[in-house]
């Protein structure tokens, strides 16, 4: 009687500390997956960000180009004396910088103002004189 419940509290040892083992390799295993998992993850979010930044980078450059575009032409094309003031692109400041930045618009002027003030108004189309042929 002895022996057999010596063999049947020493099958029940064993047996808990075989699932236990089990056990602790089955949450080791999930977490080398789950930290393997956080760094995919974590590679991902600075990746995505790199190339965030990369954007908005070209975006600026672009937006820069356009503004100079319109700036040119506004100076060539219009003949207001008070556009080239207003069109000098702005200095801008690094991101977080305490002061602020100018709005750098460009402001069309009102209609007819330039008759208010004086000037002669312009017509769309230059005149051409007629042809005497």
């Amino acid at each position: 009687m002895a022996l057999a419940l010596g063999l049947a509290v020493g099958a029940l040892l064993v047996f808990l500390l075989v699932c236990r083992s089990a056990r602790v390799a089955k949450l080791r295993e999930e977490l080398e997956r789950t930290r393997a998992e956080h760094e995919v993850y974590r590679r991902q979010v600075h990746e995505h960000f790199g190339k965030t930044s990369v954007l908005f980078q070209q975006m600026t450059t672009s937006y820069r180009a356009v503004y100079e575009h319109l700036a040119e032409g506004c100076e060539t094309l219009c003949n207001d004396a008070t556009l080239p003031g207003q069109l000098e692109l702005p200095r801008t400041q690094a991101i977080g910088a305490d002061k602020e930045q100018p709005s750098g618009r460009i402001e069309a002027p009102e209609p007819g103002a330039a008759e208010a003030a004086g000037a002669a108004p312009q017509s769309p189309e230059p005149s051409n004189p007629p042809s005497s042929g």
